[in-house]
C-alpha cells in the first residue's frame, strides 16, 4: 500500500513539472506560432488574464486542428 502512495505521489509531482513547462509567452507565440505545441496553446489559453492573447491562442488552436 505504501509503494502505491508513493508512485501515485510521484506521478502526481511528475504531471505538474510537465503541465508546468506547457506554456507559451506572446513574445514566444507571435515569433512563431505554428512552432508552439497545441498543450501549450491549450494551457497558455486557460491560465491567460489577457483576452486578446487568448482569442490568439484560440484562433491558432482551431486553425491546426
Amino acid at each position: 500500500m505504501k509503494m502505491y502512495l508513493l508512485a501515485r505521489r510521484f506521478g502526481v509531482v511528475a504531471m505538474s513539472f510537465a503541465l508546468a513547462s506547457c506554456t507559451t509567452t506572446p513574445v514566444e507565440f507571435n515569433n512563431k506560432p505554428s512552432a508552439v505545441s497545441k498543450a501549450a496553446l491549450c494551457k497558455t489559453a486557460l491560465e491567460t488574464q489577457d483576452p486578446a492573447f487568448q482569442f490568439q491562442l484560440v484562433a491558432e488552436v482551431n486553425d491546426a486542428a
